[in-house]
């Protein structure tokens, strides 16, 4: 919000369309009470959750999303990949880089939709990672990451994954659920 105001000082037409996108993702947001959305519309939310981001931190924000086309109507969990960019954004851009590199990739490879979200802030404290593993909460952390498994979980059975790496420069997310098959 701080930079909303900020901007209506600095820049009025920049903080009238921060505010119609924080107006459209609140309604996005609080209309939605599906367990499962088209891929579409939670990169909507996502785009529009972005844009904020993106006037905050201007520059040091950098974007790079790669979505196949066949990827945009299979049915997503709500709110899953939303959870998992803010999360990012909270807790990955924390000062230790001058620029946070956030890449979304999405594509369909044997009947399995598979989404991988990396960013190059600090990584996840490997106790987070074990304890996302093994379904529980470390006294450290929020309920997000683990009820993001739960909900996976009662979705789709076993037949899904979410795991969580620290790579050698910052934190890797992802996601595969089944598809439709003949989709390619």
């Amino acid at each position: 919000m701080s930079v909303i105001k900020l901007l209506i000082r600095m820049n009025p037409k920049k903080a009238q369309e921060l505010i119609v996108n924080l107006a459209a993702f609140f309604r996005k947001t609080l209309k939605n009470n599906d367990d499962l959305l088209p891929f579409s519309e939670e990169m909507q939310i996502i785009n529009l959750y972005l844009s904020i981001q993106k006037a905050r931190f201007g520059d040091k924000l950098a974007l790079d999303i790669q979505i196949n086309n066949h990827c945009l109507d299979i049915p997503f969990p709500t709110f899953v990949l939303q959870q998992l960019v803010e999360n990012s954004m909270n807790h990955g851009f924390n000062g230790n880089t001058s620029i946070m590199n956030l890449f979304i990739s999405a594509h369909i490879e044997k009947n399995q939709f598979s989404v991988q979200l990396r960013d190059n802030g600090s990584g996840f404290p490997e106790r987070i990672i074990e304890a996302v593993k093994s379904d529980t909460k470390d006294e450290t952390m929020g309920i997000g990451l683990t009820n993001i498994k739960r909900r996976l979980k009662s979705l789709y059975g076993e037949n899904y994954v979410f795991e969580l790496k620290n790579t050698a420069k910052g934190s890797l997310v992802i996601i595969k659920i089944p598809c439709e098959q003949g989709r390619t």
